[in-house]
Formats: structure tokens, C-alpha cells, sequence
């Protein structure tokens, strides 16, 4: 895949996974500000974990609820319940890496419950991920750096627990199921045991991810869509009872009415919406 240059100046460019890594990683991202000004995007929730490598000029987060800070070299986030901001300044160079499902409890075991950035090295001994991230910056190009990552982490992934395996596979349809029911009758524990599992497995509940999946629909039928919207259309089509309940999403998840969201979503990001 070619680098895309962005209206912002910068250059951004997805890569996907090879299909042995795909139970493993959704996809990377490299960005790069190779312009005079500092360069801010927004991020949408996407209930993600990713490890953040950053190359050149530190870049700024602006995480709600949370003072402005300086990335580190490496930064574990996620999973992202809630929009943020990262300044990218004249020089700065990131790659990120995207969990999918279980895959970062495989590779760390515990989950951070609030999702704020953290270092990963805290969770090893030594600075393993410091280390990892001084030889990626000597590699020429961004498919070598995907492949060092690739290739540091194989070794420390663990095999998918037993009991993780029907969640991931129930997480991956689309159809209106409730896992934690399902699995429940499937293997006759409680509802409250699943819900456990599940929020150690995938770092949240199943409560939490079906809200954000009827969210997610949402931003998805507006696409294209410009204002004035049939907003009741969009309630009812959308799950939603009320417009009410559809604009505390979007102040949840956005810090915006969905108005403001259509306003504005030209400087926003995400892994999920195209």
C-alpha cells in the first residue's frame, strides 16, 4: 500500500497484517508531520488497545478528563472509550499497532481497567519496549519496522485460553446475540462469571461494547449524510428510544451533538468508520 498524503500535510498510511498475525493484530498505522506546523487530529473511540511507537519530535495527548502529556517513546492505550487529541509536531513520526480481541491480555496479561497510556516496560522486567523502539528507528522503511514488531512479538504470545475462545468467536458476529446469555446456557455458570471473563479477556464489558456497537451503527448511516438530518430516522433505524439517548452517546463518546458531529467529522479519526 502506497503512503497517502493528508489535507493536514502530514502522511498516514494503514497496513494490514499478514494472515498469520490477523487473530493477532487488526492492522498498523504509520504517520509522519513533515510539514512547518503542528498537525492535531482527533481520535474516535474505537475500543482498541494499541502500542504506540513514537520515532521523531514527541507527540502531544490530550486525554479526556487528564492534563495534556508528552508521549514516551512507547505507550500502551486503549481500550478507547472516549474521543482524544494528538498533536503530531513539525517532525514527528508514529507507528501504531492495533490488538484485536484477546490479543493484548495474550501478550500482558492483566488489562488496564481505565484505558489512560501507560508504558509497557512496567509491566516487564528491563526496558524490553525501549529497546524495541531504538531498533525500529534504525530500520530504513515502515514494512521493516511492522516486521520487527511482528517478529519481538510472537515470542511473548500466549495461546488463546479455553475459556476465552467462545467469546472471541461470539464477539466476532454481527448478529444482535447477548454472549454473556448465550454462554451462560452453553456451559451452565452464571451470567456474573461470564461477564468476568469477558471484561478480563477483551478490557471491557459486554454491556459496554453493545452500547458502542449501536453507536458505531450510527456513525456509520450518516456517512455521506449532510445537515438538516431526519433525526428521528436516525433514532429509529439505529436502535435508539429516543433522540435523548442518542445525543448522551454522542456526548459520551464525542464530547458533540450529533449536529456537531456532522460539523466537525472531516477532522476526526478512527479505525472503525471509512
Amino acid at each position: 500500500m502506497t503512503q497517502e498524503r493528508l489535507k493536514d500535510g502530514g502522511i498516514g498510511r494503514r497496513i494490514t497484517p499478514p494472515a498469520s498475525e490477523e487473530a493477532v493484530f487488526t492492522h498498523f498505522y504509520y504517520a509522519r508531520n513533515d510539514s512547518d506546523s503542528p498537525v492535531t487530529r482527533h481520535f474516535i473511540p474505537s475500543f482498541e488497545i494499541f502500542m504506540v511507537f513514537s520515532f521523531g519530535t514527541p507527540v502531544t495527548l490530550a486525554i479526556p478528563d487528564r492534563e495534556p502529556m508528552t508521549g514516551d517513546r512507547c505507550l500502551l492505550i486503549g481500550p478507547v472509550r472516549r474521543a482524544f487529541a494528538y498533536t503530531m509536531h513539525p517532525g514527528s513520526e508514529i507507528l501504531s499497532a492495533n490488538f484485536k480481541h484477546d490479543a493484548y491480555y495474550r501478550f500482558f496479561g492483566e488489562i488496564n481497567p481505565g484505558g489512560n497510556p501507560v508504558n509497557p516496560d512496567e509491566s516487564f522486567e528491563g526496558t524490553p519496549f525501549r529497546n524495541l523502539s531504538d531498533s525500529l528507528s534504525g530500520l530504513p522503511g515502515v514494512d521493516e519496522k511492522v516486521a520487527g514488531i511482528l517478529a519481538f512479538a510472537r515470542p511473548y504470545l500466549a495461546p488463546r485460553a479455553a475459556s476465552g475462545e467462545r467469546i472471541v468467536a461470539l464477539s466476532e458476529l454481527e448478529a444482535h446475540l447477548n454472549p454473556i446469555k448465550v454462554i451462560s446456557g452453553e456451559e451452565q455458570i452464571s451470567e456474573r462469571a461470564v461477564q468476568l471473563r469477558h471484561k478480563k479477556y477483551l478490557g471491557y464489558t459486554a454491556k459496554e461494547i453493545t452500547r458502542y456497537k449501536r453507536f458505531l451503527q450510527t456513525l456509520k448511516f450518516l456517512e455521506g449524510k449532510k445537515l438538516p438530518v431526519d433525526w428521528a430516522e436516525t433514532v429509529a433505524l439505529n436502535g435508539y428510544y429516543d433522540q435523548s439517548q442518542m445525543i448522551r452517546d454522542f456526548k459520551f463518546y464525542l464530547n458533540l451533538t450529533p449536529t456537531g458531529y456532522l460539523a466537525s467529522r472531516e477532522s476526526l479519526c478512527s479505525s472503525n468508520v471509512d
